[in-house]
């Protein structure tokens, strides 16, 4: 079972939970977004954490894999900090802006 953690709880990031609650290989166990009232109403309409700190959020060991759902220009820095926290990571499309800031992510990740 892959533990999922949804950073950004815009509409998008809807799609990608119900995905993951509808499967038998993942779970849905941590939200995050800079927004508290929106990390609040997403965490508790999936029943699981929420958080507004996405160090917080890196460091609950309950989160394999994290889903990036934020606007396009905030991917980057958020995916270098999930690979640093050594989490997988899946990235909402487009990954970057630019293929200068799509390398530095593919860099940064192990394979």
């Amino acid at each position: 079972m892959v533990k999922f953690g949804i950073i950004g709880c815009g509409h998008i990031a809807s799609r990608h939970a119900e995905a993951i609650i509808n499967s038998e290989l993942m779970e849905l166990t941590a939200v995050c977004d800079v927004n508290p009232n929106a990390a609040e109403s997403f965490g508790e309409k999936y029943g699981v954490k929420w958080y507004t700190d996405i160090d917080d959020m890196l460091g609950n060991h309950a989160v394999d894999l994290v889903n990036i759902c934020t606007p396009s220009g905030l991917r980057v820095e958020i995916g270098l900090r999930v690979a640093e926290a050594g989490k997988h990571l899946v990235v909402e499309k487009p990954m970057a802006l630019s293929l200068k800031e799509a390398d530095r992510l593919i860099i940064m990740l192990p394979l």
